[in-house]
């Protein structure tokens, strides 16, 4: 690898100088490039370039704007012999102190762009950061690579080879401010990869900004629409080249504690709750059917993991109402889940959207208005919230307020979690979390008991703190493990155990409407305590066959992204699969 610096200087001259001393270290030749500065700024340039050797400056008469002058360093590079450049902006806000880690991961990766991403001090303005995240949504939705971490960073190593074959083919590359989105989603159009690494970034008091808060805005909005049209067009090349590098990784299965949230950030979710609250439902679930595209096509494990659980759910019985696998129908089904959570806990939530049926439901009010406690057992298949965000508004169908207090894993889905809790604080109301149960929680979920409330904990995922306490259950033909925890708890409670599943009904999708199913266990714990641990084995298996019969007849509904059929045995010690 023969790399240079390539910085481009726009009234920066007086700070060239701190710029050069600090990227000397690492010995890579400069070059400098004077975009069409004044007199008195020129002067200053060539004073700094003098300063040191293998400064190679290259003149613009007039100013063209980044995208013109890093055009200007790349062909000068190549004309030169480099085989890299290494961009770095000159008003001095990047720490030079990163150039090391980035130099070693291009000399790792000698075919892929190295793109910075900031890691802000103190100095940073919050609205400059926030607004990044919005171009980096349009980048990632432009590029089809949900990989981007940042995409107006002007610290970055580009391969010269892909740059050239873009310049020499009059690609239509931003000038001005536009660039670096540009160049970026063009080479990762051209399937070059893609590396992130942090630089740390400081706003200096005294800095200077080229940035133009009005034109350049209006100008990298256009950018990023002409990008979009791009990417339609490319399209079924992206999508099949996407497809076919997803087939050839290997696998990576995890246990279900240890996914990521798709969202990198809080801010699509206060997006996301921002539009609940001004948007019609039916124009959001026209929004959500876009999310759904992209979702499946970035998230490759996600995709793929909806795929696994769908062909299993065919093979199992030939009598479900889906014939053909459809990632994205599932995906789609669970962002149009996410909304409606966000809508509930808005509080647009209310029983008339509930359809509930001739079942035990009847026994569960009875026994509520009489004031006394219920377990529930939920899960993930549907919308496992919905009963409890009713609940905490009043919307119960009981003549009284109904306590409700939540066992939940709250370090899995944080930004989630934080989002809703600012908008709402009864989201955060009555919350256990899985890992704290203890002596103090037990008597907390007692008294919630005592005063004729309900415990909801769901019974299909393994402990998050101890994945190897399960209980294997066979669930849609093939065995599955199902959360000790769980069950175990209900037979330390010994109060009656509902089942309550929450699922969008059919043919409902712009205006939804729920089928509350409550099935009352037959099971009781009232016996010696040996015999708890099989009585809290069969009430797992009557769960998982309720869960399977619905899974079934809503099989697009199911919300569990993992495998869910992998026992903690086949993990290794970090909880991926182990290898042969």
């Amino acid at each position: 690898m023969k790399a240079a610096f390539a910085i481009p200087v726009y009234r920066h001259g007086r700070v060239l100088g701190k710029v050069l001393e600090r990227l000397l270290p690492y010995g890579l030749p400069f070059i400098v490039v004077d975009d069409g500065n004044g007199e008195e700024e020129r002067a200053l340039i060539q004073v700094a370039a003098e300063q040191y050797e293998n400064v190679t400056v290259v003149q613009r008469e007039k100013n063209g704007g980044k995208g013109m002058a890093m055009r200007d360093a790349a062909l000068e590079a190549n004309r030169l012999g480099f085989t890299h450049i290494f961009q770095v902006d000159s008003d001095g806000q990047h720490d030079a102190a990163d150039c090391g880690a980035f130099l070693e991961a291009a000399r790792e990766h000698p075919d892929a762009i190295i793109c910075g991403y900031p890691i802000y001090d103190h100095t940073v303005p919050p609205a400059r950061k926030n607004c990044r995240e919005f171009s980096n949504a349009w980048a990632r939705i432009a590029s089809l690579n949900g990989s981007i971490k940042d995409v107006l960073c002007g610290f970055r190593i580009y391969p010269l080879e892909p740059v050239i074959r873009l310049l020499e083919g009059h690609a239509w590359i931003d000038a001005r401010m536009g660039y670096d989105v540009d160049i970026l989603v063009h080479l990762l159009w051209m399937g070059v990869p893609l590396v992130n690494r942090g630089v740390h970034v400081s706003y200096p008091e005294d800095g200077v900004s080229n940035f133009h808060m009005l034109w350049d805005n209006v100008r990298i909005s256009l950018t990023f629409t002409r990008l979009c049209i791009g990417m339609l067009v490319r399209l079924p090349v992206l999508v099949y080249r996407k497809c076919k590098k997803s087939r050839c990784k290997t696998k990576d299965l995890q246990h279900w504690s240890q996914k990521k949230e798709l969202a990198h950030s809080d801010l699509p979710l206060l997006l996301l709750i921002l539009l609940v609250k001004i948007l019609p439902f039916p124009l959001l679930s026209c929004i959500v059917a876009l999310v759904g595209l992209f979702y499946t096509v970035f998230s490759r494990q996600t995709r793929e993991e909806a795929l696994r659980y769908q062909r299993q759910l065919i093979a199992f019985s030939k009598e479900s109402p889906l014939r053909h696998p459809n990632a994205y129908a599932q995906i789609t089904s669970f962002a149009l889940c996410l909304t409606e959570k966000v809508a509930a806990w808005s509080g647009k939530a209310s029983l008339d959207t509930v359809i509930f049926h001739d079942d035990d439901v009847v026994k569960l009010k009875q026994q509520l208005s009489e004031g006394k406690g219920a377990m529930i057992i939920s899960s993930h298949l549907g919308n496992m919230e919905l009963l409890r965000c009713l609940a905490s508004y009043g919307e119960t169908g009981v003549g009284r307020k109904v306590p409700v207090t939540a066992i939940m894993d709250m370090q899995v889905s944080p930004h989630f979690s934080r989002s809703v809790g600012r908008m709402n604080s009864r989201y955060q109301m009555d919350i256990i979390a899985s890992s704290d149960i203890g002596i103090d929680s037990m008597e907390r979920l007692q008294q919630t008991l005592e005063d004729g409330g309900l415990v909801v904990i769901a019974g299909d995922r393994t402990s998050a703190s101890s994945p190897e306490r399960s209980i294997g259950v066979p669930f849609l033909g093939k065995e599955a493990p199902f959360p000790y925890g769980a069950f175990l708890l209900a037979s330390m409670l010994c109060v009656p155990v509902y089942f309550v599943f929450s699922l969008r009904q059919k043919g409902t999708f712009f205006r939804p409407k729920y089928n509350m199913f409550v099935t009352k266990s037959g099971i009781r714990f009232d016996c010696p305590r040996k015999e708890r641990k099989l009585r809290a084995e069969s009430l797992c298996r009557q769960f998982a066959g309720l869960m399977e019969r619905y899974c079934l007849e809503y099989p697009l509904q199911w919300y569990n992204f993992f495998d869910f059929w992998l026992f903690h045995g086949e993990l290794d010690g970090n909880g991926h699969e182990a290898s042969e």
